[in-house]
């Protein structure tokens, strides 16, 4: 009726193996590439060319503590987070309020204590509850 034939496994011999062998360097190389593009600093500072982009002016506090920066940002994406030039620091912005209004809030964000407040000077009447990373 029907025969089957054994055949001992021998590594050697198996062309799975040599699957496995390049599957491993493939591996082994995009762990290398990601290891050295995370290593180099972020370099998400929009073009100067670009038209659509939007640099804020921030002045914040944090108990006694003070900073000033600016961030860049895509004008239309209605971004929440921004570079900040020359620099791997982002800002991510988690409520604003304008003339006492809160026009936007990332809910259980509020009253963290990592948090600036912050005055946007092309925003008159604007505040800002921003944190910058790297924390």
């Amino acid at each position: 009726m029907f025969q089957i034939k054994v055949k001992a496994w021998h590594p050697a011999e198996d062309s799975i193996d040599q699957g496995g062998s390049q599957m491993k360097r493939l591996f082994l190389g995009v762990v290398l590439v990601l290891a050295v593009v995370s290593a180099t600093p972020a370099m998400a500072d929009p073009p100067p060319t670009n038209k659509n982009t939007s640099v804020l002016t921030f002045n914040c506090t944090r108990g006694t503590e003070t900073t000033t920066f600016q961030a860049v940002g895509i004008a239309q994406s209605l971004q929440i987070a921004g570079q900040v030039p020359d620099g791997t620091a982002v800002v991510v912005i988690v409520r604003i309020v304008v003339n006492g209004q809160v026009v936007f809030e990332i809910p259980g964000q509020v009253g963290r204590p990592d948090l600036w407040s912050c005055t946007i000077a092309e925003v008159p009447g604007g505040v800002g509850e921003v944190f910058l990373t790297p924390r």
